[in-house]
């Protein structure tokens, strides 16, 4: 039984280190991950006209609130054709908009797949298991 186990401890103690790396976001309600200019200006709009056009069945390919309307696939920022972000666009919406839980817990899972594919990569190329953990903490975390 352990060792069926073994290979999801590396994922899951990366998931604790990315988790308690980033506490203030999951552990506090202190700190608003999108707050900062662009985010608040740019990438939240984005994110919510794309959440709210999934929502209602639509692919999210226009944004019609900015700039007089925008293409929202022709660009790398939004994501739209990113498919960890089809999972953020079907959180459950809160008076329309995506939830800042939603969004933290979002954030949390992009580093730690930062952290697991680094962590696969490092492996692949021999390096021992401690080596591996470290190289993804470091990129993701860095």
């Amino acid at each position: 039984m352990l060792l069926r186990l073994r290979p999801l401890l590396a994922p899951a103690l990366l998931f604790v280190f990315v988790a308690a790396f980033y506490w203030a976001l999951t552990l506090t309600k202190q700190y608003e991950l999108m707050w900062s200019s662009d985010n608040a200006t740019q990438v939240w709009p984005w994110l919510q006209t794309a959440a709210r056009q999934w929502q209602s069945g639509i692919f999210p390919l226009w944004d019609p609130h900015l700039w007089r309307g925008q293409p929202l696939l022709g660009q790398a920022q939004p994501g739209i054709a990113y498919p960890p972000n089809w999972v953020l666009f079907s959180m459950p919406l809160q008076d329309g908009y995506l939830t800042r839980a939603s969004l933290h817990w979002y954030f949390i899972a992009i580093h730690w797949m930062a952290a697991v594919f680094s962590y696969v990569l490092c492996r692949d190329l021999g390096l021992r298991v401690l080596p591996s953990l470290l190289a993804g903490l470091a990129y993701s975390l860095c």
